[in-house]
């Protein structure tokens, strides 16, 4: 029926897709991670995340009234809910449940991205970045808690590249900070080593330990000497606590200095700062 292999591989990979389909949900985190070496997806096993499952199919299946299948696909949890109990959907489930879905769609990709380039350094760089990138979008879109699942999960030392390392464990404590919880990670930020790491990594230790006029006096200062940008300090989330006390310093200092600093993007690894951000989008910002 085929004339070549090529015209097999559609075929094939949409039949193994459907009959993976009809599995549940458990069955198709075990196959990727199997697909993917065996790496651990976050959030996979988790009540949060297997449960919304099982909810959809109460709505769909069963007029939201909890059932024998429901029960039995959860017995490894703790439930408050018996059987014939009528569940319900509020605002807050769905807020919490989309946060679960988010984090366990970052884990599957990452890994999938991170299996794929093993091989190739150049391509495992470009990945590493990426993992960033996304870090640094949702904290912009103020997605922390999709953040803060996400990194609390992910296995940070899998990442090769310093740069990209570092980055995300700074996006991960943000998260934290956010979300009132930074203390739980303050030993870690305490032990964190940035002797030999990029300057723009000891600013970071500085602001998330508290210390704000030495953060304040050291963003000043690499901004002066161009190598912090202020779009940096006015666009990652790192500096909300303290951006307005370096941009009325350097006000204080000299009225020039703004606008002799050219915006550089967060992310770039070379020359930009550490939050993250394509040229193309500060291009973009530059032209508005």
């Amino acid at each position: 029926a085929f004339e070549s292999i090529d015209e097999i591989r559609e075929p094939m990979i949409h039949g193994y897709l459907e009959e993976l389909m009809r599995k549940s949900a458990s069955a198709w985190f075990e196959e990727f991670s199997k697909m993917f070496g065996g790496a651990k997806i976050h959030g996979a096993a988790d009540f949060g995340t297997l449960e919304v499952f099982q909810r959809r199919h109460i709505f769909v299946h069963h007029g939201g009234i909890v059932s024998r299948q429901y029960l039995e696909a959860l017995k490894n949890f703790k439930m408050t809910v018996s059987l014939g109990d009528e569940l319900s959907v509020d605002l807050d489930y769905v807020e919490r449940a989309a946060t679960s879905l988010a984090s366990l769609a970052h884990s599957i990709a990452m890994c999938a991205l991170i299996a794929s380039s093993a091989t190739d350094e150049d391509e495992r760089r470009v990945t590493e970045t990426e993992a960033g990138e996304l870090t640094y979008i949702l904290l912009t879109l103020q997605r922390d808690a999709v953040v803060d699942r996400f990194m609390s999960g992910f296995d940070v030392s899998r990442v090769k590249h310093t740069f990209s390392r570092e980055q995300l464990k700074v996006n991960g404590w943000i998260a934290k900070r956010r979300s009132g919880r930074l203390t739980e990670v303050a030993d870690d930020i305490e032990a964190w080593d940035t002797h030999a790491s990029d300057d723009r990594f000891k600013l970071a230790k500085l602001i998330l330990l508290g210390k704000d006029d030495e953060a304040v006096n050291m963003a000043v200062e690499m901004i002066t000497q161009n190598r912090l940008s202020e779009y940096s300090v006015a666009m990652w989330p790192l500096f909300e606590t303290i951006s307005s006390a370096v941009f009325a310093e350097i006000d204080r200092e000299d009225d020039n200095v703004v606008d002799s600093v050219k915006p550089a993007p967060p992310l770039a690894i070379d020359d930009a700062s550490v939050g993250g951000a394509s040229e193309q989008a500060v291009e973009e910002n530059s032209e508005l």
